[in-house]
């Protein structure tokens, strides 16, 4: 498990002390991955606390499997898991992926005054890594709980996902376009500066950072605290893929 799942369910257990912790990981899980908001899980979280202090019962008793109970709640999805929220968060991604691809792409090439070689094989990679992410921020409840709940199936999954990634690429040599690797480079900055800039203008101005697991009448400097850190969170991986794709040029650039 994660530091970041270690917190997360820390704060579950810190939320709701008065009942089973794996009964509340569970609810608190099935919740998060149909998209309810972090008001209402907390608020769900809090009645079934409430309930099994007054009436002294266990939670497994009450209310039952976890999973089920949740499930029977029928609680709305948060409005930032519509259709049109999730396509923010997917298009700067991918823009950022094409300018990494490109930027990379370009080093060599500029390097040795060599004109650029974009195959069959690399287009139809960038075309799966871009099908992927819109598949995950379309589909992630469903896709988290088929991986999250059968190991084997994420093992046999990634190693699926890297064996096409790798015979696209290395099989199909096909040179579909070769371009200057100026433009290359043009390319690869402009798409990172775009995607860039999207993704930070969306996390500045978007709300997403308020949906916090929060529990009616708690300390409000405490879910403050955890908005702040979501944000941080957010903003990491946005500036690494910037980062990772400089870094990479400039050492195929150097030792080409």
């Amino acid at each position: 498990m994660s530091k970041q799942d270690q917190k997360s369910w820390a704060l579950v257990r810190k939320l709701a002390p008065g009942i089973s912790p794996e009964w509340a990981e569970e609810f608190v899980r099935e919740l998060r991955l149909r998209g309810v908001s972090g008001e209402d899980v907390g608020s769900a979280l809090a009645e079934v606390e409430s309930h099994c202090a007054e009436s002294g019962e266990s939670v497994e008793e009450t209310f039952g499997p976890a999973a089920d109970y949740a499930r029977s709640l029928q609680l709305p999805a948060s409005s930032r898991q519509s259709t049109a929220a999730m396509m923010r968060v997917a298009v700067p991604q991918i823009v950022q992926l094409l300018g990494m691809f490109a930027l990379i792409a370009a080093a060599v090439p500029l390097a040795t005054g060599e004109p650029m070689s974009v195959t069959l094989g690399s287009t139809l990679t960038a075309l799966l890594v871009a099908l992927t992410i819109l598949l995950l921020v379309w589909k992630t409840g469903p896709v988290l709980r088929v991986l999250a709940g059968r190991v084997w199936v994420s093992v046999v999954v990634s190693l699926g996902y890297f064996a096409a990634v790798v015979v696209l690429s290395a099989g199909l040599r096909q040179e579909v376009l070769t371009p200057s690797p100026w433009w290359g480079l043009g390319v690869g900055v402009v798409c990172l500066l775009i995607g860039t800039g999207a993704h930070l203008v969306r996390i500045r101005r978007s709300t997403d950072a308020e949906d916090v697991l929060t529990v009616p009448f708690e300390d409000q400097e405490e879910p403050g605290e955890r908005r702040r850190q979501m944000r941080r969170a957010e903003v990491l991986p946005v500036v690494l893929i910037p980062a990772f794709a400089v870094l990479n040029f400039l050492v195929l650039f150097l030792l080409a």
